[in-house]
């Protein structure tokens, strides 16, 4: 009698082991996709917080020629006459004009 009592205990004290274990494992997978939403969340939220990257707006840009509202520095074989561009985009390869164009070179 006192074996089988033994046995019971033992796999009663496995199986809560099991559950608990079980329990820890999914508690830390929960939290951890809780903390990777609200950091999305966050970062979704902020995202237009920072000011942009680029020096200067394309108009703005020493590459830029306002007559064909093109930019010359992305010149390739693909668009040898360079890229069309709004005048409110943004480039990281921009090059602030030393003067304003329209007055003429200082």
């Amino acid at each position: 009698m006192e074996a089988i009592r033994n046995i019971f205990t033992g796999i009663g004290v496995v199986s809560v082991a099991g559950i608990l274990t079980l329990l820890v494992v999914w508690f830390k997978e929960w939290l951890e996709g809780k903390i990777t939403d609200r950091k999305w969340k966050y970062k979704y939220e902020h995202r237009f917080d920072k000011p942009p990257l680029a020096q200067c707006y394309c108009h703005d840009c020493c590459n830029y020629n306002p007559k064909t509202s093109r930019c010359l520095y992305h010149i390739r074989k693909e668009l040898p006459n360079g890229l069309y561009v709004k005048d409110n985009m943004f480039c990281k390869e921009a090059i602030p004009r030393k003067y304003d164009p329209e007055k003429g070179a200082n």
